[in-house]
């Protein structure tokens, strides 16, 4: 089991160890994967997907919900 998200997200490919290094250094307590999509392009639904797999979540199906209603 990874220690960390930004552990996940480097052995996922999403991240490189170094971007992850940096980016622990700027958050300093502030939300590491807010930082990680902030500053990157990060394919979301792949970072659901990944997320959904190691903790066996189901993905939440929203297609029939109108749009103005998520806000």
């Amino acid at each position: 089991m990874m220690d960390t998200v930004g552990d996940l997200l480097v052995q996922e490919g999403i991240v490189k160890d170094e971007v992850l290094a940096s980016i622990r250094d700027k958050t300093k307590g502030r939300s590491m994967i807010v930082e990680i999509y902030n500053s990157m392009e990060v394919d979301e639904d792949k970072i659901v997907d990944i997320f959904s797999n190691r903790l066996k979540f189901k993905r939440a199906d929203l297609s029939d919900i109108m749009p103005d209603a998520l806000g």
